[in-house]
């Protein structure tokens, strides 16, 4: 187990593909009940699973509960 005394952000951090939290500048682009699409920071972010659940969402934070993750992808955004 390890101690944090300073968050730094940006982060994503996923436990057990059952949890994630994305820490940062944070747009909804897409939600639904089985996916959701964030720009974060300079990415985006797609993640599918049978069962999703926003947790805590807040100005710089979001917390996902996941059932079945069944796809998680992150690229670059670049504007057109």
């Amino acid at each position: 187990m390890s101690k944090r005394l300073f968050q730094l952000l940006p982060l994503i951090e996923i436990e057990n593909f059952q949890t994630i939290q994305l820490r940062g500048k944070i747009t909804i682009q897409k939600i639904s009940e089985r996916q959701v699409e964030f720009l974060h920071e300079e990415f985006i972010i797609q993640i599918e699973a049978k069962e999703l659940q926003i947790q805590v969402l807040k100005d710089e934070l979001v917390a996902l509960k996941l059932n079945q993750l069944e796809k998680m992808t992150i690229e670059k955004w670049q504007e057109s």
